[in-house]
């Protein structure tokens, strides 16, 4: 079975398994022959020692002899007469019927095992010994037994004739024994020798068998593998995905498609990590969560389909060098698939596909589809404003832009008046979107929005130059250009009305110039996921002089948008002070006593606090630790109208900018106005926006003017505390 699973190669490994059975015989039986080799030369050597222990035999006797003659003592000498009487013995017959001998003399701890000997010659030697040793036994024997102390010179005088007598031919069996366990021994070599002269003519001839009959099959099959090859290139080759294989240590194989260089523009692929292909491509933390990604297809526990969705590099931006030499951005889409061999994982396949064209293509669908909704909300909202109020906020905008076009054609300037520009800038636009905003334009409010996160950008830089405006510059383009399509739109919306018109044109009020600013809070509070109730009173054409209505209009939706993102809490705070939990502003302007006029803006929020105001403008670097603390409370609360302050937590579409109350220091500074603040924590916040009652008319909407605003513009006071 399973020669037929290996294919091709039946043959191949059939001989190979046959010189491995045959080299595992010859080995087994090398083995066993040189340990059969091995125990004959042990008994060649015993049979050996046999002979040399029947002369120290009757040495021991003429010894003991000579100590009795002279009355010495026997011990040493006796004690190795019986030693060596007992080796001879035990060894005699281990050779005859097998047991353990030990190897030096009787006493050693050491032993062997004795096989008995079994050729013809040698057994007739030994059982010719045991005969003769008999002898031995009974002359010999009982002196042994009875022990030192009882031996005397007449018995060994007898034993040692008896021994000399029969000494002679007890050694020449022992001599004859060793000679024909020498013989066996030898033809046992002699054996193995052949058996190994055999095994390599064996092994040669596989040898051959395996070069000269299967070198034809080899060839064929490296001609299949090079049609292989070629194929493969052809399709690699061909292919427009980027293909390649990673095995378990994120390592790429060697094979991969042409188009997987095309794209990364690198032939040096081979062997390498993948984080060395995708380290300038992606973050640290995006890295680290593709291996983690690629480790778990690797685990047969894990579901393939299941984790599709965890795959981090499903479409990447990255910036590769082109042909030109210069970076080109592509949109690249990653995915991995599992490669099994024999049902195990083996490999994961990656395919890298080049997505830029789909992307682009995408996105310029989404911008059109975008634009033309852009377009909807545009006519919808132009159709839903009183038309003198919108071409006044078209008109504020296009002086606003022309204004900040005229700041950006001033070149040289340094890092100080480019940081002036920016403060400026910032103020415009974010009157242009408190507008927008107001009159429920949300192109420009989006537009604006985004033009205010490019102005935070240049504003934190380290060092502002002319080029940083450059983004700045294209989006107040694109502000530009939306104005002027709002403006073409306005303008055919009325010439198609006067022409469907047969009634005389009515003169058209300013009062929902103002009657806007309650819908806005409405989707301020919905945006901040709070409860508000605006009240008015005043804010009509009735009341506000017509050079007015633009500068109230833009004061007061700062004003109520501020107090309803900073002021008012959220409704379980509320409830949590004993308020209701829906929060109350109120709006007015009326004409005072003394001929000026007065808008007020007063809402029952959270009010202001004096310390909360120092610790947000350290955060904002607005002014030292070490300043702060010489400054008055006066001082600080007038901190709130420095560009850039801010208690908002995050930025959004109505805070975090530090803009708005910028806006209205600069607004009521144009008008010659005069402001008064006054508050109690937790309990609201009261704005008084004080214009003079002579009004001066001037062109210019925008006017720069000294950023100190100090208690001569802003009175503060402390309202029941």
């Amino acid at each position: 079975m399973l020669l037929h699973d290996l294919g091709k190669y039946r043959g191949i490994v059939a001989a190979i398994t046959l010189f491995l059975v045959l080299d595992t015989c010859v080995l087994a039986l090398n083995y066993f022959v040189s340990k059969e080799i091995q125990q004959e030369t042990e008994s060649v050597n015993l049979a050996g020692r046999q002979g040399m222990l029947t002369q120290k035999l009757l040495k021991s006797l003429y010894e003991l002899q000579d100590d009795l003659a002279v009355n010495l003592d026997v011990q040493e000498n006796f004690q190795e007469f019986a030693d060596t009487f007992e080796l001879f013995d035990v060894t005699l017959v281990a050779l005859k019927e097998g047991g353990m001998v030990p190897v030096i003399d009787i006493n050693d701890a050491e032993k062997i095992d004795v096989k008995p000997v079994n050729s013809e010659a040698a057994m007739q030697s030994v059982d010719a010994g045991l005969q003769l040793w008999q002898q031995y036994r009974e002359i010999l024997g009982p002196i042994i037994n009875n022990g030192s102390t009882q031996v005397s010179l007449l018995d060994i005088h007898e034993s040692i004739a008896t021994v000399k007598e029969t000494n002679a031919t007890l050694l020449k069996f022992m001599n004859d024994l060793t000679r024909y366990m020498e013989q066996q021994a030898n033809e046992k070599t002699q054996m193995l020798q052949y058996v190994e002269l055999a095994a390599v003519i064996a092994a040669v001839l596989n040898f051959f068998v395996i070069m000269f009959i299967f070198v034809g099959r080899l060839k064929k099959n490296d001609e299949q593998l090079e049609l292989s090859q070629k194929e493969n290139a052809e399709i690699l080759g061909t292919v427009k995905e980027g293909l390649f294989l990673l095995d378990q240590e994120l390592i790429i194989g060697s094979q991969y498609s042409q188009e997987l260089v095309n794209i990364f523009g690198r032939q040096d692929l081979d062997g390498k990590k993948l984080a060395v292909l995708l380290k300038d491509m992606v973050s640290d933390s995006e890295l680290q969560l593709s291996e983690d990604y690629i480790g778990l297809l690797f685990k047969e526990h894990v579901n393939e389909n299941l984790i599709q969705s965890l795959n981090p590099l499903k479409q990447i931006e990255v910036n590769l060098l082109g042909a030109t030499g210069l970076f080109e951005t592509k949109y690249l889409s990653f995915q991995f698939n599992r490669v099994r061999v024999n049902k195990r994982v083996s490999h994961v396949l990656v395919t890298v596909m080049d997505r830029t064209v789909e992307v682009e293509l995408e996105r310029e669908l989404e911008e059109a589809k975008t634009k033309a909704k852009g377009e909807v909300d545009s006519l919808v909202s132009i159709l839903s404003i009183e038309k003198s109020a919108f071409i006044d906020f078209l008109d504020k905008a296009s002086d606003g832009i022309n204004l900040i076009n005229e700041e950006l054609k001033s070149s040289n300037q340094d890092h100080k008046a480019y940081m002036a520009n920016v403060v400026q800038f910032q103020r415009i636009i974010h009157s242009i979107k408190g507008d927008a905003s107001a009159l429920d334009v949300s192109p420009v409010e989006k537009k604006t929005h985004e033009m205010e996160d490019v102005l935070t950008d240049i504003r934190n830089s380290d060092e502002i130059t002319g080029n940083s405006f450059l983004p700045f510059t294209v989006k107040l383009d694109e502000l530009f250009s939306q104005i002027g399509s709002l403006r073409l739109l306005s303008e055919q919306i009325a010439n198609i009305s006067d022409q469907h018109s047969d009634a005389q044109p009515i003169a058209q009020s300013n009062t929902q110039s103002f009657a806007e600013i309650n819908s806005l809070v409405k989707r301020v509070a919905e945006d901040e996921n709070k409860m508000v109730n605006l009240v008015t009173q005043g804010l009509d054409s009735h009341h506000v002089p017509p050079a007015y209505i633009r500068k109230v209009r833009e004061v007061a939706v700062q004003l109520v948008r501020n107090a309803v993102v900073h002021g008012i809490e959220e409704p379980n705070k509320r409830v949590e002070l004993g308020k209701s939990p829906q929060g109350t502003i109120k709006a007015s302007f009326l004409k005072k006593a003394d001929g000026n006029y007065s808008l007020t803006i007063i809402d029952d929020g959270a009010g202001l606090s004096v310390n909360r105001i120092k610790r947000h403008a350290l955060q904002n670097d607005l002014v030292s630790e070490q300043d702060i603390e010489k400054m008055s409370n006066g001082e600080i609360l007038n901190l709130i109208f420095q560009p850039g302050f801010s208690t908002a937590s995050d930025v959004s579409m109505h805070a975090g900018r530090g803009v708005g109350l910028d806006v209205i220091k600069q607004s009521v500074m144009e008008a010659g106005g005069k402001m008064k603040l006054s508050y109690k924590q937790n309990k609201g916040c009261r704005f008084e926006i004080v214009l003079p009652g002579k009004i001066t008319t001037t062109t210019k909407t925008y006017n720069e003017t000294d950023q100190n605003i100090g208690v001569e513009q802003v009175n503060h006071e402390v309202v029941n505390s």
